[in-house]
């Protein structure tokens, strides 16, 4: 059901972006997303989780871009790196939705053993772009990730993150 669910907001998102025009075809676009999290759950100790992802992409017809994305992730447990080929779709007054499916490897302890997995990680992102400059933006954006590796791991998460852009030949 999730699965349909996201395919169903990504094809939504994708489909309807000719509808407005803020940035041209042949701009380029550089950046990245970070955040940074501190859990306190009940019961257990605190836990801080912290996630770095570049990303470039070209926008192939006005308002649509494609790309890839590499996330880096570090956590009390563990850490994973993937890499994702994305499809961003911008929207009136700078809004945009952006589906990335990518590959990912993640290796974290469980019970004093290291576990190493592998598998499809799949993120949706509605946000906003914030031009500071013409050329230079801000993209605050929320997110649902959800993740699956061939195994009994896997899950999904909701958040909130920021990201930074360079818009080149805008």
């Amino acid at each position: 059901m999730k699965k349909k669910i996201i395919a169903l907001v990504g094809i939504i998102t994708l489909s309807s972006s000719a509808l407005f025009s803020q940035i041209e075809q042949g701009t380029f676009m550089i950046g990245g997303n970070a955040y940074f999290n501190y859990n306190f759950p009940s019961g257990v100790k605190a836990s801080s989780d912290l996630n770095i992802s570049p990303n470039a992409g070209f926008f192939i017809v006005d308002n649509m871009a494609i790309g890839a994305s590499m996330m880096f992730n570090s956590f009390k447990y563990g850490s994973s790196f993937s890499v994702a080929p994305f499809m961003r779709a911008y929207y009136k007054d700078n809004f945009y939705g952006q589906l990335q499916v990518g590959f990912g490897r993640s290796s974290f302890e469980v019970a004093g053993t290291t576990t190493t997995t592998s598998g499809l990680n799949t993120e949706l992102d509605l946000g906003y772009t914030i031009f500071l400059t013409d050329n230079i933006a801000l993209d605050p954006a929320l997110y649902y990730n959800f993740y699956t590796n061939g195994s009994k791991y896997g899950g999904s998460n909701l958040g909130m993150k920021i990201g930074f852009q360079l818009f080149l030949n805008r």
